[in-house]
C-alpha cells in the first residue's frame, strides 16, 4: 500500500506549495479504480488509483478574498495598504465568469504542482480522457457544489 501512502503524502504536500492557505476554488481527491468500474472510460484506466481535481461551484467573492488575504504576498504588504490590495484584486472579478476563469487557473496551477511533486515521491501521473459529466452524475458531485475538472491515473513509477 505504498502507493496509497504516497498519494496521501502528495496531497498533503500540495497544500504546502499552494500560494494561499485560504479557501481554494477546487478540491482534490484520491479514488480507487474499483469506484470507476462500469464507467464509459474504464478501459482507459491503467492503475489501481486515480487523482481527481474538482472545481468548487460555490466558490464566491468572499472565498476569493479569503484566498487572497491568506497569501504570503498579502502578508508582506503593510497593514495600512492591505484593504487597498484586496479591493484592487476584487475589482478584477467583474463577473462570475471572471471568477470561474481565475478558479480554472488556480486548479491548473495545483495540477502543475502535483505533477512536479509526484516526481519526488516516485509517482507517475497520467491524464485520463474521462467523461467528466459522467463522473459528476455517478458521484453526485453537483449535490456537493463540486464539478469534475481533470482525472489522472497515479501509480508508483518503476
Amino acid at each position: 500500500m505504498k502507493s496509497c501512502q504516497n498519494i496521501e503524502t502528495l496531497i498533503e504536500r500540495m497544500r504546502l506549495f499552494m500560494p494561499s492557505s485560504g479557501s481554494w476554488p477546487f478540491t482534490v481527491i484520491s479514488l480507487k479504480s474499483a469506484e470507476l468500474k462500469g464507467l464509459s472510460f474504464e478501459p482507459h484506466i491503467v492503475s489501481a488509483h486515480q487523482l481527481l481535481f474538482l472545481l468548487r461551484t460555490d466558490f464566491s467573492l468572499v472565498d476569493f478574498v479569503d484566498y487572497i488575504s491568506n497569501t504570503e504576498e498579502f502578508h508582506s504588504i503593510p497593514v495600512a495598504n492591505q484593504n487597498i490590495y484586496i479591493e484592487n484584486y476584487s475589482q478584477k472579478m467583474k463577473s462570475n465568469s471572471d471568477l470561474i476563469s481565475w478558479s480554472e487557473k488556480v486548479v491548473s496551477l495545483s495540477i502543475g504542482i502535483a505533477i512536479r511533486l509526484s516526481e519526488t515521491l516516485d509517482l507517475c501521473i497520467e491524464p485520463i480522457e474521462a467523461e467528466l459529466p459522467e463522473l459528476n452524475d455517478t458521484f453526485r458531485f453537483r449535490d456537493r457544489s463540486l464539478e469534475a475538472y481533470r482525472l489522472f491515473d497515479i501509480y508508483i513509477c518503476h
